[in-house]
Formats: C-alpha cells, sequence, structure tokens
C-alpha cells in the first residue's frame, strides 16, 4: 500500500486532476445546493422561486448531456470540460449583475450554468486516462487507489464547501431568525453564492490547463500494448 502512494504521489497527472475534480469543482457544487435557498430568499426575495431555479439546473442534464458528446469529439475532453467551467462561471456573472433586481437573469444566469455543467461527464475519463498514464510511467495499475482518491477528494470538496458557506454566513452576521437580513450578511449571501463559484470555477480553469495527458493518451495505450506483446 505505501509504494502504491508513492506511485500515485509521481503521477502529476493524478495529482492535477485530484486537485481540480475532486476539491475544487466538488466545493462548488455544494456551495451552489447549500446557499440557494439562501440568495433567492434574502437577495432576491423570491423564496417560492427554489424549486424553479433547481429544476433548471438539474432537468437540463437529460438532454444536455447526450447533445454535449458530438461537441466533446471536435473540441477534446479537456476543451469541452474548459468550456463548460467559463460557462458555469458565465451563468454566475450574469446572476451577479442582475440577481438581486431582476428574477429573470437569475433564471438566464441558471440555464447557463446548468449548459456549462453538460460537459462534466467529461471529468471522469480524463481520471480514468490516469490509469494507463500511471501503468506507463511507472509499471503499476492503480484503478482502485485513484477511483478511492476521487471519491475521498469529492467527500473533501463537499464538506468544503458546506462549511465555507456557514462560515462566510456567520462572519457576515446571518441570523436565521430575521425576516430581513442586514446589508452585511446580504453581501456574505451573495460571496457564497455568486463570487466564491467563480472565483473556484477560475481556479479550476488554470488547474487544468496544466492536463496534457488528453494528447499523449493514444501514444501511452500503444507503447503499453507493446510491452504486454513482449511480456508473453
Amino acid at each position: 500500500m505505501g509504494i502504491n502512494l508513492l506511485f500515485a504521489a509521481m503521477s502529476a497527472y493524478l495529482l492535477v486532476y485530484y486537485t481540480n475534480y475532486a476539491h475544487v469543482n466538488a466545493a462548488v457544487i455544494s456551495l451552489n445546493m447549500g446557499s440557494m435557498f439562501y440568495y433567492l430568499a434574502y437577495v432576491c426575495g423570491k423564496p417560492q422561486s427554489v424549486a424553479v431555479v433547481g429544476m433548471i439546473l438539474s432537468m437540463p442534464m437529460l438532454f444536455l448531456i447526450p447533445l454535449s458528446k458530438p461537441v466533446i469529439a471536435k473540441t477534446g475532453m479537456k476543451n469541452g470540460l474548459i468550456g463548460g467551467i467559463l460557462l458555469m462561471t458565465l451563468g454566475r456573472v450574469v446572476v451577479g449583475l442582475g440577481g438581486s433586481t431582476s428574477l429573470m437573469a437569475v433564471y438566464i444566469g441558471s440555464v447557463i450554468f446548468a449548459v456549462g455543467c453538460s460537459t462534466q461527464w467529461c471529468s471522469y475519463p480524463l481520471l480514468c486516462n490516469t490509469v494507463e498514464y500511471g501503468e506507463w510511467q511507472n509499471g503499476y495499475r492503480q484503478e482502485g487507489l485513484i477511483m478511492s482518491v476521487n471519491s475521498f477528494g469529492s467527500k473533501c470538496g463537499t464538506a468544503l464547501g458546506t462549511a465555507f458557506c456557514g462560515w462566510i454566513l456567520a462572519w457576515a452576521g446571518y441570523n436565521g431568525a430575521a425576516e430581513v437580513q442586514t446589508a452585511s450578511a446580504l453581501t456574505g449571501i451573495t460571496i457564497v453564492y455568486v463570487v466564491l463559484p467563480i472565483v473556484l470555477n477560475i481556479l479550476c480553469v488554470i488547474i487544468l490547463s496544466f492536463y496534457k495527458l488528453e494528447k499523449q493518451y493514444p501514444t501511452i495505450v500503444k507503447e503499453l500494448e507493446e510491452r504486454h506483446q513482449k511480456e508473453k
């Protein structure tokens, strides 16, 4: 186990992917779901719109994911993933610019965010590609360890996103018993729902830009096949 962990630590692509999706992206989703009610209820003054926004964010996935596949086939999984994250960021910018005065801005921003989420399935093939990379680099296949690391990181990211939501709201002076929140509390809610997801999404793009494995992957698979043939 110690040797496997050492080899996993040596895999640069696994570290890039793990840092990006197992932590940061999970935190974005957690922040989105954890703070949506607060933003709609107190900043927009429309708590009854929570169900509508929730449906806008989730229901389009039923047809957007299949529709994204031809696009991904042309752009590549990494570029499609980055494009999706940038759309998620744009969606939050739209909400931030007009959401406090226009519920329509929240709806439009949520639609853009949902479109961006439709390419997030690419993260799993990119993660699986690190299995062959690890074998090619050090001779060990680590499917179980890599999936465990991803699962652990996702849980950590979700926990951190939830914690940040609570910490920032407490710092801003949010009072759950008050019908009307203070200006500082409204600012804190906006930071959690709009600003922080934008910052984290930009961080995702920066980290993902270091992932070069997609272009190298066909060559790596070919070399592994040649090794396996020689070992027979």
